[in-house]
């Protein structure tokens, strides 16, 4: 199966200049490609004994979402057009199976068309004959969690490849989630009607949602949404002595748990907001998420090493930061941001300063005024000079993010 965590670490290490892991990251998207659907796109579950071509069909959104990110980023990486035409498949298959007529998105589509019997054959089928037998079973449940990683993706793919479609079906799944699982101090529910909860599942994902839909657009209603769904995950999972419960501590008789992943996850994104928010509550909150990542019995767990390293990553470096000076009416300053948002990277600060919003919300660095829209690349140590000209500001962001690798 395509890992997640693993591939965002080639993804990172391979920008860095590492030859091994531009190697073995381009021979793990290309032998992941078996497991795309030649019909309906979409990526299958995963693939048993340790070869690609012997696929477990089901298709949930976890799989979905995490292979559209990853080719995109890919895309991004490389500008492969084949990577972009594997990515434009999962959106296919999203939008045709897993999307509501509301916009939001199902949980997952089941691998058997009858439970219980294989179906490798009905797989083999064309469009029109496996329409003939009758559809495997789409899973209708909408939750918050599922919407995050799907709405995060869309955002992405919209963001390295400027598909104004795909922005359009981030934003409309955005609008329907925030309509009906949203709550009036940020946090969000899992499903219509929760037994338990609230998650921290879905408010992690949700968070992520929103401060890709701000890299997107940047507008600042998304950042600060995503700053509410911060503060509030923060308030309600903080377990003791580090680490965030999968569940609000408050409100499940049962003792909650901490999982591993989220909290990678939950490092990964609380480090990168503080960077966008500016404030100090949000590293403090990543940390604390570290010291149960950091202990010897968890950092030991087999596998996990590369989400370990990612969320360690995330906290002690900081992101390259793009931003784009001039009115958002000008077009001058359109065209620097859509430079500037097809850089690729996880953990990268991405902003657009219209001096008529006020100041942005973490003014860290100084921008000098011109009369003309600027676009400007800073890294931990430097900040290049002005770029007015979109080749121009390529140039720079080129020049400033390649940084040789570190081994």
């Amino acid at each position: 199966f395509l890992d997640r965590n693993s591939l965002d670490y080639a993804l990172e290490r391979a920008q860095a200049g590492s030859v091994e892991h531009q190697t073995w990251r381009r021979r793990t998207f290309d032998a992941g490609r078996v497991l795309l659907d030649p019909v309906w796109g979409g990526i299958y579950q995963y693939s048993t004994g340790a070869r690609w071509d012997r696929p477990h069909y089901e298709k949930i959104m976890r799989s979905q979402a995490g292979a559209l990110r990853l080719y995109a980023q890919a895309f991004a990486h490389e500008q492969q057009i084949r990577d972009e035409r594997t990515a434009r498949q999962i959106v296919r298959y999203l939008n045709g199976f897993l999307r509501s007529p509301q916009g939001a998105y199902y949980v997952s589509q089941d691998a058997d068309l009858i439970p219980g019997e294989k179906s490798h054959s009905y797989f083999s089928l064309d469009d029109a004959a496996r329409r003939a037998k009758g559809l495997p079973r789409v899973d209708r449940n909408l939750y918050a969690d599922a919407n995050g990683m799907a709405i995060e993706a869309l955002a992405q793919f919209s963001r390295y490849t400027g598909d104004t479609a795909t922005r359009a079906d981030a934003l409309k799944a955005a609008a329907r989630t925030r309509a009906t699982r949203a709550g009036a101090d940020g946090g969000f529910r899992h499903g219509e009607r929760d037994a338990g909860g609230p998650y921290l599942s879905d408010n992690l994902w949700m968070g992520r949602a929103l401060l890709a839909l701000y890299q997107l657009t940047a507008e600042r209603a998304w950042l600060e949404r995503a700053i509410a769904t911060a503060d509030f995950l923060t308030a309600r999972f903080r377990a003791p002595g580090g680490g965030f419960f999968g569940v609000a501590a408050d409100a499940d008789p049962l003792a909650p748990a901490i999982d591993l992943d989220e909290n990678v996850q939950l490092v990964r994104f609380l480090a990168l907001l503080a960077h966008y928010s500016g404030r100090p509550e949000h590293r403090q909150a990543a940390e604390h998420a570290m010291r149960f990542l950091a202990q010897e019995s968890v950092a030991r767990t087999p596998f996990e090493q590369a989400g370990l390293l990612l969320a360690d990553g995330a906290l002690n470096r900081d992101p390259a930061h793009l931003t784009v000076v001039g009115a958002k009416s000008d077009p001058a300053a359109r065209a620097l941001f859509a430079v500037a948002s097809r850089t690729p990277g996880q953990h990268l600060r991405l902003e657009w300063w219209d001096r008529a919003e006020g100041r942005l919300p973490n003014p860290d660095v100084q921008y000098p005024e011109f009369a003309r829209a600027a676009g400007y690349v800073c890294t931990a140590k430097r900040c290049s000079a002005p770029s007015f000209e979109p080749d121009d500001y390529q140039r720079q962001i080129n020049r400033l993010l390649a940084v040789p690798d570190s081994k």
